[in-house]
Formats: structure tokens, C-alpha cells, sequence
């Protein structure tokens, strides 16, 4: 994504464009991640959506909706809905591969609450999207769980999820959409006062 980096930050490369993805590069990634039956089931659901079918032009947006089972891909007609749904499939909040260890219903829970607030304190700062790992773990302790310490917190978040990622530079999401729709969440879970304080600061 030419938008994703800064090109004065790396010397020795070429910058490459990634073009969006064919018709026939989206019926291969699918047929390669998922067994025949569901990955046409999808490809069918797709095809029938302008929306989606523009939407799976962009590879980031492809993988989630092939991870998510192919009955959430019948709702994911808009990018919150597929969001949402993806999101609890990385916290292993739902689940269709029984090899997967479990997740209790709580961690997932705990885990969302904790990306949510980060979302949020963190595009209050009106950051370029990377943060230090302080003001990381400072939104994690508010929390105050005791069961969970923010440094376990944040790394597990970063290995189990890979919703936050981590460069020399610092914490980010790995994808902006993922970030404002968890900013969205935040919101929806304060009272419209309080929304209308923060868009005030």
C-alpha cells in the first residue's frame, strides 16, 4: 500500500505497486484456502454482491472474509459487518477448526475490550498509527485485571491475533480499517456525552 510507509524510511529498494486482484486471483486464493464445496459457496456469495466483489479486489480484505466461515461471508455485505465477524475469528471468539485450543467466552471478551480502548486512546492521539509501547501498556493496565498483565496482555494480542503488529518504530494495527472500525466499537459502548466531549477535545 504506497499509503502504508514512508519511502525516505527505507533506502535499497524498489517501490512496487500492488495492483488489485483479478477475477481469476480471487476464485484461486479462495480454492486454495478453503475445501471445494465452500470455497464456490463463497465464490457465489461474492459474485452476487457488487460490494463484495469490489470489496475482495484488495488481498487484506480477501483473507479475512476466507478465514471467516462461509456463513458469516452470506452477511458480510458491508466492511463493519466483516470486521466484526473477522475480529472474533482471530480471537478465536468463534471457531470452525477443531484444532484450534479453545478460548473461554471471557478472554475473548477481555481481549476485544482491550483493543477497543487502545483504538480509541490511541486515535484520540491524532497519530500517524504507531505508537510507543508505553502508551500501549498504559491503556492495557486500565483494565486492572488482575488474572492479566499488560505486557502477557500485549504480547499475546500481537502472537495469537495479529491484529497488532510491532516495528522498530513502534505498535500498530495491521490494518487502518481494522483500527477505525475498533474506534467505531469503542464508541458505540460510551454515551453520546461523552462522545461529544471527546470530539470536542
Amino acid at each position: 500500500r504506497p499509503n502504508g510507509f514512508e519511502a525516505a524510511d527505507f533506502d535499497g529498494y524498489r517501490h512496487l505497486a500492488l495492483m488489485p486482484l483479478t477475477e481469476n486471483d480471487v476464485r484461486e486464493y479462495v480454492h486454495r484456502g478453503l475445501p471445494h464445496e465452500d470455497a464456490e459457496q463463497l465464490l457465489q456469495v461474492i459474485a452476487a454482491s457488487d460490494r463484495l466483489t469490489e470489496l475482495v479486489e484488495t488481498p487484506f480484505i480477501l483473507a479475512l472474509l476466507s478465514a471467516s466461515h462461509i456463513d458469516v461471508a452470506r452477511d458480510a455485505r458491508e466492511r463493519a459487518s466483516l470486521f466484526r465477524s473477522s475480529i472474533n475469528y482471530l480471537l478465536k471468539g468463534q471457531d470452525w477448526e477443531a484444532s484450534r485450543p479453545s478460548v473461554s467466552a471471557r478472554e475473548v471478551e477481555y481481549q476485544l475490550r482491550i483493543l477497543k480502548r487502545i483504538a480509541l486512546r490511541l486515535f484520540m492521539l491524532e497519530s500517524s498509527g504507531i505508537f510507543e509501547k508505553s502508551e500501549v501498556l498504559q491503556c492495557i493496565s486500565l483494565e486492572k485485571d488482575p488474572l492479566h498483565s499488560p505486557d502477557v496482555t500485549l504480547e499475546a494480542l500481537i502472537r495469537n491475533s495479529g491484529l497488532l503488529q510491532y516495528d522498530k518504530d513502534g505498535y500498530y494495527f495491521v490494518h487502518r480499517s481494522i483500527w477505525e472500525y475498533l474506534v467505531a466499537a469503542a464508541c458505540r459502548d460510551e454515551s453520546l456525552e461523552a462522545i461529544a466531549e471527546r470530539s470536542r477535545s
